[in-house]
């Protein structure tokens, strides 16, 4: 797992801190030490390793998918909504949140 194996996230020989490696994809996130550790204890520099682990991710979705998705060239496609359509937008992501979390709660129901 690169860095991960030590513990020394964002060091000169980390594999995925700043100039160092691709951002972590999801696999990656997924295997994290924190993850894979989850249950048997984890300490705080791990959860805070694997926080920004997930912001890099969605930093790199913004700037791959996103960019592709919503980049109107001169400025992006949020910067022509209203408040409104905004906030349309964010009740219909938390909605399909609430469903992931529902899909997750039966697979973990499914696996006791």
């Amino acid at each position: 797992m690169g860095c991960h194996d030590d513990y020394q996230h964002g060091s000169k020989g980390c594999a995925c801190g700043p100039g160092g490696g691709d951002t972590p994809g999801v696999h990656q996130l997924l295997n994290h030490p924190a993850v894979l550790n989850h249950g048997q204890g984890i300490n705080s520099v791990l959860l805070g390793d694997f926080i920004m682990g997930l912001a890099r991710l969605s930093a790199s979705r913004v700037v791959n998918e996103g960019d592709r998705e919503y980049n109107l060239g001169d400025r992006q496609s949020f910067e022509d909504k209203t408040s409104d359509e905004i906030r349309q937008e964010i009740v219909e992501e938390l909605a399909d949140v609430v469903s992931y979390c529902a899909f997750l709660c039966m697979k973990l129901g499914a696996k006791v």
